[in-house]
């Protein structure tokens, strides 16, 4: 079954790269039986699969600890699954952060979704068109776009009256305005690594393997007076 599987059209596979591709139970035991080398791409997974991707935990504190030093007391955080690796990981370095600085953490502050666009816009509305927060972290470029066009329908300026910071940093960052600050993921690297890996047929039950991010400020992000 291995053997036949480790040719397609002629050509031999070294092993199957999934990309922001979380699997079921039964079906990451299903990958597992195969005994093909298999990397996890720009998602983390369990402490039981093999993954390059940024640590969540630590995009959760560093966004919110960069949110901080801007003064920011009242942050939420909004887009994410509750039942997802990421987004689990996520909340518990934001809420870390905040203990840390001993700030208050409400549990409406907290607003999951599934990553998208519509998770932003829900998210804000959630928030109310008067929001007690002062600043925002959106899970994904999309929700954070959602965020700023619902903030918008508001009339609550970004980043006067709100600031966003978004997670992965991609090119739909620069296409807003006024454009979105990120926490930046090194896409790229994990793609060319992640092939890399499996090229050289490494073995496949090596664990996680974190790639570094980076904070870039743009427009929706302001110190607080």
């Amino acid at each position: 079954q291995t053997r036949a599987l480790q040719t397609i059209l002629g050509r031999p596979i070294y092993g199957v790269l999934l990309l922001s591709l979380a699997l079921t139970a039964k079906n990451f035991r299903l990958l597992q039986a195969t005994e093909l080398p298999y990397l996890f791409i720009s998602i983390g997974v369990s402490d039981k699969a093999s993954f390059i991707s940024s640590n969540d935990f630590q995009i959760g504190y560093q966004a919110t600890s960069f949110l901080i030093a801007k003064g920011h007391t009242k942050i939420g955080i909004a887009g994410m699954t509750d039942d997802s690796y990421i987004g689990q990981q996520r909340v518990a370095g934001f809420k870390q952060a905040l203990r840390e600085s001993k700030l208050s953490i409400q549990d409406d502050w907290i607003q999951f979704g599934d990553f998208t666009y519509e998770a932003g816009i829900k998210a804000m509305r959630e928030y109310g068109p008067n929001p007690e927060l002062t600043a925002v972290i959106g899970t994904s470029d999309l929700v954070s776009i959602g965020l700023l066009n619902a903030a918008s329908d508001f009339n609550l300026a970004v980043p006067q009256r709100l600031s966003i910071l978004s997670i992965d940093g991609t090119q739909l960052t620069k296409i807003v305005r006024p454009q979105l600050s990120s926490i930046t993921q090194d896409f790229y690297q994990m793609g060319y690594q992640g092939l890399q890996t499996l090229i050289q047929q490494a073995n496949h039950k090596d664990k996680a393997h974190y790639l570094p991010f980076k904070i870039i400020e743009r427009g929706s992000t302001s110190q607080l007076p």
